[in-house]
C-alpha cells in the first residue's frame, strides 16, 4: 500500500520495513490472493464515508 500510496520504488521504503526480498515476496502473495483489492476497496469505502477525516 505504501508504494501505491507514495509512488515511490520498493527501493525507497522506510528502513523500518523488513528486507526488499521479504517486503516483495509478501506483496506477491497479497496480490495473486486478492488481499490488496480487497483493502483498497474498503479504503475507498472508509474515505468516502460523510463522517471519515
Amino acid at each position: 500500500m505504501w508504494i501505491q500510496l507514495s509512488g515511490d520504488g520498493w527501493i525507497y521504503l522506510p528502513s523500518n520495513f523488513p528486507p526488499q526480498q521479504a517486503r516483495y515476496s509478501k506483496y506477491l502473495v497479497s496480490k495473486c490472493s486478492s488481499v490488496l483489492n480487497q483493502v483498497q476497496a474498503l479504503l475507498v469505502l472508509v474515505e468516502a464515508r460523510p463522517d471519515a477525516g
